[in-house]
C-alpha cells in the first residue's frame, strides 16, 4: 500500500469530524475508561523523556536518566497490558520493527565479536530501542483512540518538550546566554514543531499546535542551525504540487509576519541575525574552507573506509560500540575527537555499525516512508481544505518522517533519546493514521473475526427483534443449517414483485422479511 493511496475515493463525507458521520462498515466504540488509560499511559510514555540531557558518569544527576527509562518501561508496559482492542492491520509496520530489531541484533553481535564493552553497547542501543517501540505504541494508540484527543495530547507534549529543552540547560548548564547558546536548546520535538508550518496551510492549527510551532521556530532562530533551514526547505518541498492552490489569505498572512520579523530585527541589530549571518557567511578557513563541513567530511571519511575495509565489516559492520573519529582543520588549532557509535551522519553510520546485513534493511525502511510521506503530502496538497483530524496525524507524522530524514545527513537521531522518541512518533503516526483512514473509509481488509462479527450485527439489527433472537439462539448451539442472512424461497414458488412505487429502502426491507433477500433497485 503506497502512501498516496492513503486518500484514494474515500466515501462521501468521509473524513469531516464537524459532521461526526459514519465513515466506514466497521463501527467504532465510543471513548471508554479502558480507552481513558489507555491516552493517559501513552501520554506518560512520551513525557518520560521531556527532561532528558547527557549526564557525565559518576556526576551527582546521572541517575535521573536511568530513571526515567524505568518509567518510560513501565509506562509501556502497563500500555502494552491496557491495549486489548482488534488489531487491524498496518502495512509496513511490521517490516520496520524487524529492519530496526535485525539492526541491533547484528550491531549487538559484531560488537560481542570485536570485544566491545557491553554496557557501552546497551547505552547507544536505548535509543534504537526507544526509537521502535515508541512507533508501535503511536500507531496502536492512532488506531484505538479518539483522533482529536490525541492531536490535543500530542500538541501539548510537543510544547512541553520545546520548553524542557530550554529549561533542562538552564538548570544542567547553569546561566543560559542567548547571544552564545546554540544547538544545547534544541529537543527532540523541535524537528516535530516546525511540522506544524506544513499542517497550518493544509489543514489549519488549534491554539496549542499555534504555541509549538511559534516554539519551535524561536528556539530553531536561537540555537543558530543551519541543518533545520534545509531541512525547512525539502519539508516544504513537498507541497510543491498544490502550491496555487495553498495561496491563501491565511499564506499571505504568514508571509507579512514573517518580513516584518526580519526587518524589525534588522532595524534593532538584533543579535540573533548577526549571528545568523556569522553562521551563514564567515565560519571559514583561512583557505575558505567551512569548519563545520571540514570536520564532518573527515569523519564521515573514517566510517566509509572502516565500513568497506573488508567483506566481513561491509556485511556486518563494526559494532554498536565502534569507534568513529573526525579531525579540526589546523587553520583553528588541530586535533581530533573521538566517540562511540552513531557519527553526524545517520544512514553512513548505520552502515558502518551494523553492515548491510543489519542496517540494509533499516535504510530501505526509512527511505521507503520518506518516499510514502512525499507522495501523501504532495496529494493532500492538491486536494481541498482537508477536516479530518486522521488525515492531520497522518501529514504531521509524514512531515516529522521527512524532516528528521533530511538532517541526519548532517546529524543523527539514533543516539539522542529524546529525538529518537519524536522519531519514532512521527513515523507510528504516519503508519498509524493511514491504517485507520483506510479501514474507516473501507479501502482495506480487516480481521476475518471483527468483519463477521460486524456482518452479523449488521443483519440483526436489520430483523425485528424475535427474529434476531432466534438466529442467535441457533447460532450458540451450532445449527448452521438454519442460520443465514436470509433464507431462500423453494424453487417452485416464484419470487414476490415488489411494488415500484415503493421507496427502496423498504422495498429491500420487505424483501428481507419476506425471504427474498436484499434484492437490486
Amino acid at each position: 500500500m503506497n502512501g498516496s493511496s492513503i486518500i484514494a475515493t474515500p466515501p462521501a463525507g468521509a473524513g469531516n469530524p464537524a459532521r461526526r458521520q459514519s465513515q466506514a462498515p466497521i463501527p467504532l466504540r465510543k471513548a471508554t475508561q479502558s480507552e481513558s488509560r489507555l491516552l493517559f499511559f501513552f501520554g506518560l510514555l512520551i513525557s518520560a523523556w521531556m527532561f532528558d540531557f547527557r549526564a557525565a558518569p559518576g556526576s551527582a544527576v546521572a541517575v535521573l536518566p536511568q530513571i526515567y527509562l524505568g518509567l518510560y518501561v513501565v509506562a509501556f508496559g502497563l500500555f502494552f497490558v491496557l491495549d486489548r482492542d482488534e488489531r487491524t492491520p498496518v502495512p509496513g509496520l511490521t517490516q520496520f520493527l524487524a529492519a530496526v530489531a535485525l539492526f541491533l541484533l547484528v550491531g549487538l553481535s559484531t560488537g560481542l565479536f570485536k570485544g566491545q564493552q557491553i554496557g557501552a553497547m546497551l547505552s547507544i542501543a536505548t535509543p534504537s530501542l526507544i526509537y521502535m517501540s515508541i512507533a508501535y505504541a503511536t500507531a496502536r494508540a492512532v488506531l484505538t483512540l479518539n483522533s482529536l484527543a490525541l492531536r490535543k495530547m500530542l500538541a501539548l507534549l510537543c510544547i512541553g518538550y520545546v520548553i524542557g529543552g530550554v529549561a533542562i540547560q538552564r538548570l544542567i548548564g547553569g546561566t543560559l546566554d542567548f547571544e552564545t547558546v546554540r544547538y544545547q536548546i534544541l529537543s527532540g520535538a523541535t524537528l516535530p514543531a516546525l511540522g506544524y508550518l506544513e499542517c497550518l496551510l493544509l489543514f489549519g492549527l488549534m491554539l496549542t499546535e499555534w504555541g509549538a510551532l511559534i516554539g519551535g521556530v524561536t528556539v530553531v532562530f536561537l540555537s543558530v542551525t543551519r541543518t533545520f533551514l534545509i531541512a525547512g526547505a525539502v519539508q516544504a518541498s513537498s507541497l510543491l504540487p498544490g502550491a496555487t492552490r495553498l495561496v491563501s489569505p491565511r499564506l499571505l498572512l504568514l508571509m507579512l509576519a514573517a518580513v516584518i520579523f526580519v526587518i524589525g530585527l534588522s532595524q534593532y541589530g538584533a543579535f540573533g541575525l548577526d549571528r545568523w549571518t556569522d553562521r551563514l557567511f564567515n565560519i571559514k578557513t583561512s583557505s575558505g574552507e567551512d569548519v563545520t563541513l571540514y570536520t564532518r567530511e573527515s569523519e564521515w571519511n573514517y566510517m566509509a573506509s572502516a565500513f568497506a575495509q573488508g567483506g566481513r565489516t561491509i556485511l556486518f559492520g563494526n559494532g554498536l560500540a565502534a569507534e568513529t573519529v573526525f579531525y579540526m582543520p589546523r587553520e583553528i588549532g588541530g586535533g581530533s575527537s573521538r566517540s562511540i557509535g552513531f557519527g553526524h551522519n545517520e544512514h553512513l553510520s548505520i552502515l558502518f555499525i551494523g553492515g548491510l546485513v543489519g542496517g540494509g534493511l533499516l535504510l530501505f525502511m526509512q527511505f521507503l516512508q520518506a518516499l510514502q510521506s512525499f507522495r501523501l503530502l504532495a496529494r493532500l496538497a492538491r486536494l481541498r481544505e482537508q477536516h479530518s483530524d486522521t488525515l492531520f496525524l497522518a501529514a504531521w507524522g509524514a512531515v516529522i518522517i521527512i524532516g528528521v530524514l533530511t538532517t541526519t545527513f548532517f546529524s543523527s537521531t539514533l543516539n539522542n533519546r529524546g529525538w529518537s522518541l519524536w522519531y519514532g512518533v512521527g513515523t507510528g503516526l504516519f503508519l498509524g493514521a493511514r491504517a485507520r483512514y483506510l479501514r474507516d473509509a473501507g479501502l482495506t481488509a480487516v480481521p476475518a473475526e471483527l468483519a463477521e462479527r460486524t456482518r452479523k450485527t449488521a443483519d440483526r439489527g436489520a430483523l425485528p427483534p424475535a427474529v434476531a433472537h432466534r438466529r442467535s439462539l441457533l447460532e450458540a448451539t451450532g445449527d448452521a443449517s438454519q442460520v443465514g442472512p436470509a433464507r431462500q424461497p423453494a424453487a417452485s414458488t416464484p419470487p414476490r414483485a415488489l411494488p415500484s412505487r415503493l421507496p427502496p429502502a423498504v422495498q429491500r426491507r420487505r424483501a428481507l422479511l419476506a425471504g427474498e433477500g436484499p434484492q437490486s433497485t
